[in-house]
């Protein structure tokens, strides 16, 4: 099992991490601010989110679980609960926050 430090992609392409290691290996991470859909403009400037196209690279890398318990997972309280919907409809579980 590997453990992934924090995830904040706010780009509206999915990430190009490179090629790990690890990839037969379940990977838990922390998802360090919530996901928002690509096309939703942001107007905060200190904030942290992750744009949904980082599904793509979670699944790509096997992202099995993500830890929620972190400062920014609230930055867009708005998004909590589309974060956790979002994240179980890709089969990515999701513990710490709720």
């Amino acid at each position: 099992m590997i453990f992934l430090g924090d995830i904040a992609h706010p780009f509206s392409s999915a990430p190009l991490w490179p090629d790990p290691v690890w990839s037969t290996q379940n990977v838990i991470a922390n998802l360090e601010g919530a996901l928002v859909p690509n096309s939703q403009p942001i107007e905060l400037s200190r904030c942290l989110y992750n744009r949904v196209a980082v599904l793509e690279a979670m699944e790509r890398y096997n992202v099995t679980a993500v830890s929620l318990a972190n400062n920014h997972i609230t930055d867009l309280p708005a998004q909590y609960e589309y974060t956790e919907e979002k994240l179980l409809n890709s089969g990515v579980l999701s513990f710490g926050a709720g």
